[in-house]
């Protein structure tokens, strides 16, 4: 009995002892944004988890958060903020655990989602993919375009370049139903339609 006392108490000491970054930015060039917060924070009992999260507001300015919380917070954000919440991580494994940068590691750089389905039910059509990104080089933008033909839809996203809708509409024509392009970090996570 003592002993399994004992293990349950070291067990509790460590998670309620997590510390995390905590910080809010709107600044590109910020220590919030850049995971270089030098204080730590110490974690109340019922957040085991530090965050960090990118979310775009109504002024279509990146709001830049890290601090602590419950294991399941991305899934309660992107439940809360849908396509603005442009990336979400919890992490578990130690102090400072959410000191990423948010986007590429080269700030002349744009990190945007990728992917590719013909699934009207895909996670890339919908916007809501997880771990799926790509590092793209500088001077480009993000991408997602949807072409619907007689015997498939095509969902993309992914790096282009500022004539990447022009060249897809000359290979598809009117089977191009949408595309847009964006220069912000995690930016092409809008829902995509399906022709009707």
């Amino acid at each position: 009995m003592f002993k399994y006392w004992t293990f349950l108490q070291i067990i509790t000491y460590v998670v309620a002892d997590l510390s995390c970054e905590r910080c809010a930015s709107d600044d590109p060039n910020s220590d919030c944004r850049n995971g270089t917060i030098k204080e730590k924070f110490k974690c109340p009992a019922d957040e085991q988890a530090c965050y960090a999260e990118d979310i775009i507001n109504d002024g279509k300015t990146p709001l830049y958060r890290r601090g602590c919380a419950p294991e399941d917070w991305c899934d309660t954000q992107k439940k809360n903020h849908a396509a603005a919440l442009k990336f979400c991580s919890v992490c578990t494994d130690g102090d400072m655990c959410n000191n990423k940068r948010f986007g590429a590691e080269d700030p002349a750089k744009i990190q945007c989602y990728k992917c590719d389905s013909e699934d009207t039910d895909s996670t890339c059509r919908t916007g809501s993919i997880d771990n799926e990104s790509v590092s793209c080089r500088s001077g480009s933008s993000c991408y997602q375009y949807y072409v619907s033909t007689s015997r498939r839809d095509i969902y993309s996203r992914g790096c282009g370049t500022s004539s990447t809708c022009d060249d897809l509409g000359k290979q598809y024509g009117q089977s191009l139903e949408s595309c847009k392009l964006c220069d912000d970090d995690y930016c092409n996570n809008e829902k995509m339609s399906i022709a009707v």
